[in-house]
C-alpha cells in the first residue's frame, strides 16, 4: 500500500473507501505513515487545514475498532511518490535543491574531467531523471537547472572564466565536453509522458487522455490538431492555458512546436459512427482542397475520439 493514492467524489466515500483498504493492510501488519499522508479537496469553496480519516486502532490490528487520524488538507496539487504533481514550478525547487546539495569528493588531489562527468551522470542526473519522467519541468527552468550544474563544475575546477551551460551538454562530435543535460532529458520526458498516455494500457486512462485531447482539440484549437504540424492549431503557444490543460501536455507541444515533429491520428474510424458532428468536420477539413460545408448544414458542434500513434 505504499505510495497509493485513493480517489472519491464525497468525504463519505473517501472514508469508506479508506476504511476498507486500512484493514486490508492491517492484515498483513502494516500501518500508514499519517504524517506523510495528504488529502486534497478540488473545487471545495474554503476547505479545512485538516481532517479525520477512519483508520483501524495501531495498538490492535485485528479489533474492528475504527480510530480517526488527523490529516493536512491541500487544494493546489496532489503529491504521488514525493512529485507535486502537475506543479512543475514544485518539482523545480526540489530539483534545484538536489543540485545545490550535491558536492564532488573532496580529495587531495583534482578529479579529471572525465571522471567528473561519470560523477554527475551517475549521482546526480540519476536522481533528477526519475522525477523529471512523472513530472516534467517548465524548459526555462530545465535550462536553469544545467546552468546550475555548470557553476557546479566550474567552481570545483575553478577555471578563470565561466564556460556556456550549453558547452558543456554538447556531445563530444561538437567540440562540447557531453555532460548529460537535464534540459534535453526534460523534452524527452514531455514528450514520452504525452506519447504514453494517449496510448496508455489501461482503458480508463486512455479514455481520460482521449477526452483531454477532445476538449484541447475543440475547445481552445476550434477543431484543428493541436499536435500535428500540418494544423493551424500546431503552431499557435498554449502555454497560457496551463489552468485549462495538463503542464506537461503543454511542455510537449512546446518541444514538439520547436522540432517541427508531430503525433498525428492513425485511427479516423470514429469519422464513420455519425456521432461526429458536422460542424466539428467542417473545422477540422482542409478548405483548400475540400469547398466549405453550406452553413445551413451546421446546427450544432461536437468532437469524437482519437486513437493516437506516432507519426
Amino acid at each position: 500500500m505504499d505510495d497509493s493514492t485513493v480517489f472519491a467524489t464525497t468525504l463519505s466515500c473517501l472514508h469508506t473507501l479508506y476504511l476498507s483498504a486500512e484493514r486490508f493492510q492491517a492484515a498483513y501488519g502494516w500501518l500508514t505513515s499519517w504524517p506523510k499522508s495528504l488529502l486534497l479537496m478540488l473545487n471545495v469553496p474554503d476547505p479545512p487545514s485538516s481532517a479525520l480519516i477512519p483508520s483501524v486502532d495501531p495498538t490492535d490490528l485485528g479489533s474492528s475498532d475504527v480510530v480517526f487520524q488527523p490529516v493536512t488538507v491541500v487544494s493546489g496539487h496532489m503529491e504521488f511518490l514525493r512529485v507535486a504533481t502537475n506543479d512543475p514550478h514544485q518539482q523545480f525547487l526540489r530539483l534545484r535543491d538536489l543540485i545545490d546539495s550535491f558536492e564532488f569528493p573532496d580529495l587531495h588531489h583534482q578529479l579529471p574531467f572525465t571522471l567528473l562527468r561519470r560523477l554527475v551522470a551517475q549521482r546526480l542526473v540519476s536522481r533528477l531523471r526519475p522525477r523529471l519522467a512523472f513530472q516534467p519541468l517548465l524548459r526555462a527552468d530545465a535550462e536553469s537547472l544545467d546552468t546550475a550544474i555548470a557553476h557546479k563544475v566550474h567552481e570545483y575546477l575553478r577555471f578563470p572564466f565561466h564556460f556556456n551551460s550549453t558547452l558543456l551538454t554538447l556531445p563530444l562530435h561538437l567540440h562540447g565536453f557531453d555532460f548529460p543535460s537535464v534540459a534535453r532529458l526534460n523534452d524527452s520526458a514531455a514528450v514520452s509522458g504525452l506519447l504514453r498516455d494517449l496510448n496508455h494500457h489501461l482503458p480508463l486512462f486512455l479514455t481520460m487522455a482521449r477526452i483531454t485531447l477532445a476538449d484541447w482539440t475543440c475547445s481552445i484549437a476550434h477543431c484543428q490538431s493541436p499536435l500535428a504540424s500540418t494544423s493551424p492549431g500546431f503552431a499557435r503557444s498554449y502555454t497560457c492555458l496551463q489552468h485549462k490543460l495538463p503542464c506537461a501536455w503543454v511542455i510537449a507541444h512546446s518541444v514538439l512546436r520547436e522540432l517541427h515533429i508531430s503525433i498525428v491520428d492513425t485511427d479516423v474510424s470514429h469519422l464513420f459512427t455519425g456521432q461526429v458532428a458536422l460542424q466539428h468536420l467542417a473545422r477540422s477539413s482542409p478548405t483548400s482542397t475540400h469547398p466549405p460545408l453550406p452553413p445551413q448544414l451546421l446546427p450544432g458542434g461536437g468532437s469524437g475520439d482519437k486513437v493516437q500513434e506516432v507519426m
